[in-house]
């Protein structure tokens, strides 16, 4: 056939052209290598976040408004009680140490006058202050002349107020050890002198009832906190960065602070730093030295399956070679096609790897095969690349439509993971069919030429194989190309028990169907979710910090938005703005002891006498435009003007704070964003806290169509979930229409060459299994589908369609040759399935390694890619040869050939595994 006579050319064209194909091979991994090298490691978050609204209205926040905050955090554990004195103190000492240091440039100061640096210890300080003035300044305005200006209570309050946010470490120390604190105000001739008595943790019980501030104690404290005793075992100091440091400048900071902590010692108390970049650092050096431990034992277990398989060192060298060179082309076009390296598709070589190898052991057993028949080298790579590459070359070609579908996703990331896939994908089969045939060639022409044996003899004496040779005796048959297949006779017997079973459908079929059934409802169990403690070594310090952090506290250094786009300066919008609020407190993960951003909260803050940041000449435009009776509640009949005249002067005095939360245009206030602090656990979650702000969405909502053109609830954990969303949606639709364009395909393929509508159905059937017995696997096996184990989908349908159609090909040649079916079938399985164990063995045992990896997504994709090969090799050695049974009884053309009472009780001579012995 013409397929056949294409990849018979292409064989000889290798045996007579070796080493132009090798060139050609070395010279354009050359060219990838240098093209990897743009191939750069990237960590951005936004790779997989998908072109939809929710992402697109996050990225307009970021860049119109300012993103949220860069935080660090410093876990304080105590034996007893992070509340005590000697804890507070050291959390003095932190805070003066970190402003004295380098890591000061690096810190955000808020525009409202706080601290960048929030711990127990400023909280208990302000509030102690507070208390302290609350006693102190009615004395001072009942002892003062009525003459002197700054007898109005507000501004001698205003005047503690901001004192108590600008006390410096020392006066920290005294409010904390006891002692005075000399206070000048403006209009006094003598300094205020505030007298403060010892702390003791008793007193936070009065604070908290005291000091407006104080609350903040409880999202700065761990869930055991109780204000009674005034007792916390674990506490937290955080530290706001500028959010347009570079990585390099932020782990600089995060790297100094964490040198500040270190230097501390206090009995009973540890400080363990927690930054981002750092905690990445740390991550990554623990990672990659036990990768390395792991990949180096993955490989030389992978190498002692090859030497197993092949018993030749020469064929292992050119095969891992042709796998590194599979790799790097990947690599390369990564780096021409402009790709960052995200973590992600680490798993792309994993498929490369599986079914490079995989590309190998069957073009490597069939050359050998050939070779046993007599056929000279250049005949026996013809014949090898005629045969079982064309099984090869359906398996890439279908295999390649299914993953090149995933370029009309939504996520950026999965169309980069389904183009690189597909570059793997051929570039292995364009390497194993040129380059490792090609070097092959070199060596046993070499052999030829020196007179000595290709391959080492296998079988009777006579080339054929034993029990094959005697059934075809026994029958007639003319069979002068079986010989016996590679491997021992223990795994012969063993695969040999596929077609043994074929002859029985009424035994197999019941068992498939039940495991398929109980994989599927496994499978239905199984939900897409995304935990960031999943991602967490387990044996870190820092890393153990960090679960704490998520699990123990309720404070949280993530915002919701809700992005508001239209006349936004309408009253309505003001009003709505209340409504959302107040929604949004009733949400469990919405962190209601922290502060909400929006120009409802700025104006409340500024116009507020308690508040540090209280402005007099604001809160006097305020009143007279939104609350001229001053109960805090806005007035019914706010105009535009008035909401327009409060913005104006927002901007302004405080363009800062306010362009985070609001934007003018030439024809006006048209956009507006309101930041709601919530804690999505890690991203365990973000689904609850997508549907808790959609909800307090829900006043601003109505207003589209009016005033407001659109309100969009986003954020970084919604966008989180979409991302995850889209990458279970996406890998879902990528294995469908892979099975459907691989069945398409296979259907028309069988249908031209063997007038036959339904092998390509057969052939596929057993991956519709696979995937339900590794869904199921999962679910049992307690493997969440996370980011990474979702891609496990594309290496099922990899594999699976590749063995299923290296069996079913090789079925029909030997059926061609052999005129007893089962005894073709047993040939083919015995044949191919030797090649696939290799295969599969060396795939399963890499992987398994990478069960005991440090970092749990990789250990769990270890895992569940072992058990997916395991699967895949079973179905297709011990299920698709039912199939194909039941696919030749219903055929007309093998009716007419074989009579019916014989392929009802064919093969039995030939399936007696003691026959191998013969």
């Amino acid at each position: 056939m013409r397929r056949m006579r294409i990849l018979e050319i292409l064989g000889r064209s290798i045996s007579k052209r070796p080493w132009a194909y090798i060139t050609t091979i070395v010279v354009i991994t050359i060219v990838m290598g240098y093209f990897s090298q743009y191939f750069e490691q990237s960590t951005e978050e936004n790779a997989f976040t998908p072109d939809d609204e929710v992402s697109r209205a996050n990225t307009l926040v970021n860049e119109e408004f300012g993103s949220s905050i860069g935080r660090i955090s410093i876990l304080i554990k105590a034996d007893t009680n992070v509340l005590d004195p000697g804890s507070i103190l050291a959390q003095i000492d932190i805070s003066e140490g970190i402003f004295s240091s380098e890591a000061e440039r690096a810190l955000f100061y808020p525009p409202d006058g706080t601290s960048p640096v929030l711990s127990p210890a400023s909280v208990l300080v302000q509030s102690l202050f507070y208390v302290k003035t609350m006693e102190v300044a009615p004395q001072l305005i009942a002892g003062m002349s009525s003459n002197m200006s700054c007898l109005e209570e507000e501004k001698l309050m205003n005047a503690f107020i901001s004192k108590g946010f600008s006390l410096t470490h020392d006066e920290m120390r005294t409010v904390i050890q006891g002692g005075e604190i000399l206070m000048v105000i403006d209009c006094f001739t003598m300094p205020v002198v505030m007298t403060f008595d010892p702390y003791d943790p008793s007193d936070i019980s009065y604070l908290m009832g005291s000091a407006p501030m104080a609350r903040s104690l409880e999202f700065i404290l761990s869930k055991d906190f109780d204000p009674g005793p005034g007792s916390s075992e674990k506490g937290l100091i955080s530290i706001s960065l500028r959010d347009d440091l570079e990585p390099s400048e932020k782990l600089r900071a995060e790297k100094e602070i964490d040198a500040i902590v270190g230097d501390i010692e206090v009995d009973g108390i540890s400080f363990i730093t927690i930054g981002d970049e750092l905690l990445s650092e740390r991550i990554s050096e623990a990672s990659g030295r036990s990768m390395g431990i792991l990949f180096l034992l993955a490989l030389v277990m992978v190498i002692v399956v090859l030497v197993f398989v092949f018993r030749d060192a020469f064929e292992i060298a050119i095969n891992v070679i042709a796998l590194f060179m599979a790799v790097i082309w990947v690599f390369g076009a990564g780096g021409m096609l402009g790709f960052d390296n995200n973590p992600s598709l680490t798993t792309v070589p994993v498929l490369v790897i599986a079914l490079g190898i995989d590309y190998g052991i069957h073009l490597t057993l069939r050359y050998r095969e050939e070779v046993r028949k007599g056929k000279k080298v250049r005949e026996a790579v013809s014949a090898a690349e005629a045969s079982v590459g064309f099984a090869i070359l359906l398996a890439t070609v279908t295999t390649l439509v299914g993953f090149l579908s995933s370029v009309t996703a939504s996520s950026p990331g999965i169309r980069v993971f389904g183009i690189l896939n597909a570059v793997g994908i051929l570039s292995a089969f364009v390497i194993m069919m040129t380059f490792v045939p090609a070097a092959r060639v070199l060596r046993d022409r070499r052999k030829e030429r020196l007179g000595r044996p290709l391959v080492k003899e296998r079988g009777s004496g006579n080339g054929i194989w034993g029990w094959a040779g005697d059934r075809a005796r026994r029958l007639g048959i003319d069979a002068p190309h079986l010989v016996k297949p590679e491997g021992s006779i223990s795994l012969i017997r063993v695969l040999s028990s596929g077609s043994y079973l074929a002859m029985r459908p009424y035994l197999v079929l019941p068992v498939v169907l039940l495991m398929t059934g109980v994989g599927i409802y496994g499978g239905i169990q199984l939900e897409a979710q995304f935990d960031f403690r999943d991602f967490l070594p387990s044996d870190l310090e820092i890393t153990s910090a960090v679960r704490s952090v998520v699990d123990d506290f309720d404070f949280s250094s993530e915002e919701a938005y809700i992005l508001i786009e239209g006349d936004v300066s309408d009253p309505a919008v003001l009003y709505a703005l209340v409504a959302v609020k107040e929604r949004a407190v009733q949400g469990k993960d919405v962190v209601s002891a922290q502060q909400f951003g929006s120009v409802l909260e700025l104006g409340r803050s500024l116009s507020d006498p308690s508040s540090p940041s209280y402005d007099p000449d604001f809160s006097e435009t305020w009143h007279l435009n939104l609350d001229r009776d001053f109960d805090s509640v806005l007035d019914d009949d706010i105009t535009r003007g008035n909401v327009s005249a409060v913005y104006d002067l927002m901007l302004d005095t405080y363009p800062d704070r306010a362009s985070r939360l609001i934007i003018k245009e030439e024809e006006g206030y048209n956009g507006m964003v309101m930041r709601i602090p919530v804690n999505s656990r890690g991203g365990s979650r973000s689904e609850q806290v997508r549907d808790q702000v959609i909800f307090a969405a829900g006043p601003l909502k109505e207003l589209e169509g009016g005033p407001l053109k659109s309100v969009t609830p986003t954020g970084a954990p919604l966008v989180q979930q979409a991302v995850l969303e889209s990458i279970a949606g996406g890998q879902i639709r990528s294995v469908g229409v892979t099975f459907i364009v691989s069945l398409i395909i296979l259907t028309l393929i069988f249908l031209i060459t063997r007038r036959s509508l339904f092998l390509g159905m057969m052939t596929l059937l057993p991956l519709v299994m696979v995937i339900a017995w590794t869904t199921g696997g999962m679910h049992y096996f307690g493997i969440p589908l996370n980011v990474v184990t979702v891609t496990i989908s594309a290496i099922t349908v990899g594999l699976g369609i590749d063995y299923g159609i290296h069996i079913t090909q090789r079925f029909l040649e030997d059926i061609d040759r052999i005129s007893d079916p089962v005894c073709a079938l047993s040939a083919a399985v015995s044949h191919t399935g030797s090649a696939l164990f290799g295969s599969m063995m060396t795939t399963v045992i890499g992987f398994a390694i990478l069960s005991f990896a440090i970092i749990p997504p990789l250990a769990q994709f270890g895992q569940v890619t072992a058990i997916s090969v395991l699967f895949a090799f079973l179905a297709s050695v011990f299920v698709l040869p039912t199939l194909l049974i039941l696919w030749l009884r219903g055929n007309h053309i093998y009716r007419r050939k074989f009579k019916g009472e014989e392929i009802a009780k064919f093969g039995k001579e030939c399936l007696d595994p003691g026959s191998f012995e013969k």
